[in-house]
């Protein structure tokens, strides 16, 4: 019985180490959730909050993005390598009485925009760390890690979002500092840019007229963010211009979360004509947004 006892108590602690490491630690961490919280889609949610969601383009091996909330303008991603059970719990103080979910959390992710930025920057105790070009902090909060940090997608620009990775202490901090780089910066509201033959200011006014020479080759850039399952469609008058070519740039190749769609047009003959553009979730979705160019060829 003895010997029994041993084993169990051994079998127990090996529950809470990392595979193929010596870090201890619970497997998950409780979290509650709001009932006011909006559960919706990566794609609903960029469009509820007005602003592209970064999304991580590594996550450990088994792990996916399971659920995502839209709360008071921020972002919640839930992330685990299974199905996230929720309790309703009601809970009774002096203010009265309220409800809320509470789970048991793996990995998440909160994510907001300050276009003013963040007032008195970054200021916690705990381990600091490198986030590519930007500074993180590690710590401890007790059956969990959060590294908290605050990019700036335009260093000459005050706007800068606020993320926090939480994750259970089933994670090295490694990982979490893994999981966080693979994070894109790019500015959550840049749409468009043009660029051609003499064409090289960006046009955001879809106001504006684009004049260009016949026979003359021009690009337009629209960005998107391939893994929300966005794309953009385009029509345009045939007799006028042709589109020669069009493709999708990353912003990092090897991370394939959000880039540049290019256009590669070529005018024909003299005329004024539109392009017209709309961004949705593949030829048949919903329509998302929609851009229209004018062209005037001379």
């Amino acid at each position: 019985m003895k010997k029994l006892l041993v084993l169990s108590i051994v079998a127990l602690a090996a529950t809470s180490l990392v595979v193929g490491g010596c870090q201890a630690g619970p497997a998950t961490f409780t979290e509650v959730l709001e009932l006011s919280a909006q559960k919706v889609t990566l794609a609903e949610a960029s469009e509820t909050i007005g602003w592209d969601i970064p999304v991580p383009a590594y996550l450990p091996e088994g792990y996916e993005i399971k659920e995502v909330y839209v709360h008071d303008g921020s972002i919640r991603l839930l992330i685990s390598d299974e199905v996230i059970g929720k309790e309703l719990v009601t809970h009774s103080d002096a203010a009265g009485t309220s409800q809320r979910y509470e789970y048991q959390s793996k990995i998440e992710m909160g994510i907001s925009w300050h276009s003013q930025g963040v007032a008195g920057g970054l200021k916690l105790p705990g381990d600091k760390v490198n986030i590519g070009e930007t500074h993180g902090v590690i710590f401890d909060a007790g059956d969990h890690y959060n590294l908290w940090w605050q990019p700036r997608p335009d260093l000459e620009q005050p706007g800068q979002f606020e993320i926090v990775l939480s994750a259970s202490k089933l994670f090295k901090k490694d990982e979490l500092v893994r999981v966080a780089e693979s994070v894109p910066v790019v500015s959550p509201f840049e749409e468009e840019t043009v660029a051609g033959d003499a064409i090289a200011e960006a046009q955001t006014d879809e106001g504006e007229i684009m004049t260009v020479s016949v026979g003359q080759e021009f690009t337009i850039s629209l960005r998107v963010t391939p893994r929300l399952g966005e794309s953009w469609e385009e029509s345009h008058d045939g007799n006028l211009l042709t589109l020669l070519e069009s493709q999708i740039v990353m912003d990092k190749p090897s991370e394939p979360v959000s880039g540049n769609a290019e256009f590669h047009f070529k005018a024909l003959q003299k005329g004024k004509t539109e392009i017209t553009f709309t961004i949705g979730h593949g030829p048949t979705g919903p329509v998302r947004d929609q851009k229209v160019f004018k062209v005037d060829i001379k």
